[in-house]
């Protein structure tokens, strides 16, 4: 099966083909006949030739597997290849209508009519929808941001070829400056592709989220499990074409790690299901909405580690420890819920209880309630 770089290649390689010869043949015409629109088409076309180029050389980078050093992959590498593009893009809009402007203040828009250039903009027409309707195609198919880019690239060219087929048919009726306003019309287009990709690729650089309306999706989707009681922290960020999401999601505090695990899993698949762009999930397991301040500000609870010694020692003046099995720990945000687990034991399991629960006030851990099991 072909690679997504195999694909990218070869369809970036075939376009820049075509637009090499239509690119060199309307320069060559349009100096011919003295065609400003002609000019700026060509320009267009070769502009188009370097996108190709810039596909390739960033392709090749951005398509290289995540490393030690790059564990989300080498994604943005084409993002920044997109944006340098788009940049010169609108240099190259604003070159043309300068060009264009420029001839029409000082009345330099004679143009030598010629069949051949008419032939050869509406042969750029045929060819470079069908450079587009190509490169599309193989964007969707490898979810590159930057092919699809190149594509509506050779759309605009084309777009900007029927204008400038416009403007060459108004010059043989005499109506010049309908040639050069057709110049400044390409101009603008280019310029507006260029911005288009500078824009898009900001917002990825400074990692835009996803649209509240998918925000929306994920959240009902999750939701949507019973066991899930609530999501907090959906948090979105694009590389090259895929969303990379962290969310937060709620579940009872009996809850055991396993069946967390499984929730969990749960949410992914049904997330990326109904938002196809994301790429990877990471959801975080809470028990309740935690988001109150940092970790390195939170006064934390203590971990079992550090009292359990302790605990077994009292256990052994309660002369139960030998019947001690287990116990679990449920936190939320300042207190515990304790289990504790004990083969049967002859001492009264209230007051068992109940001294327990004292000698967890004695080491200062707020514990809401004690059950103890014996069987």
């Amino acid at each position: 099966m072909e690679s997504n770089l195999s694909k990218i290649r070869r369809v970036t390689i075939f376009g820049a083909v075509i637009d090499t010869v239509l690119g060199v043949a309307k320069l060559i015409v349009g100096k011919t006949i003295g065609s400003q629109s002609l000019l700026a088409d060509g320009v267009h076309s070769l502009s188009d030739l370097a996108t190709d180029i810039f596909v390739l050389v960033f392709a090749s980078y951005s398509n290289k597997e995540p490393d030690e050093d790059h564990p989300y992959g080498h994604g943005k590498i084409e993002t920044l290849g997109t944006t340098i593009l788009g940049s010169s893009l609108i240099s190259i809009g604003i070159l043309v209508i300068y060009q264009a402007v420029k001839a029409i203040l000082h009345g330099d828009y004679t143009v030598e009519r010629s069949i051949w250039a008419l032939i050869l903009v509406l042969a750029t027409i045929i060819g470079k929808e069908f450079i587009f309707r190509v490169t599309k195609k193989a964007a969707e198919e490898t979810k590159s941001p930057m092919m699809m880019a190149n594509a509506w690239h050779s759309r605009s060219d084309a777009l900007s070829s029927l204008i400038v087929m416009i403007g060459l048919v108004f010059s043989y009726f005499g109506l010049y400056l309908v040639e050069l306003f057709a110049a400044i019309f390409v101009g603008i287009i280019i310029a507006r592709v260029g911005w288009t990709f500078v824009w898009s690729s900001l917002m990825e650089l400074v990692d835009t989220g996803l649209t509240p309306d998918k925000i929306k999706i994920i959240r009902e989707q999750s939701k949507s499990l019973k066991a899930v009681t609530g999501i907090h922290e959906v948090r979105s960020r694009p590389i090259n074409g895929k969303v990379y999401l962290d969310l937060n999601v709620e579940v009872g505090s009996d809850m055991s790690v396993t069946e967390g695990h499984q929730v969990a899993l749960w949410v992914s698949q049904k997330v990326r299901k109904h938002v196809p762009e994301i790429h990877d999930v990471v959801v975080h397991i809470d028990t309740e909405y935690d988001h109150y301040e940092t970790p390195d500000k939170m006064d934390l609870l203590p971990l079992r580690e550090s009292f359990e010694k302790d605990l077994f020692d009292f256990l052994r003046e309660l002369k139960v420890f030998d019947h001690y099995k287990k116990a679990n720990y449920h936190y939320t945000h300042d207190n515990v819920s304790v289990e504790l687990f004990f083969s049967k034991f002859e001492s009264d399991t209230e007051e068992v209880k109940n001294n327990i629960a004292a000698f967890f006030d004695s080491i200062n851990l707020k514990v809401t309630s004690i059950d103890i099991w014996t069987n």
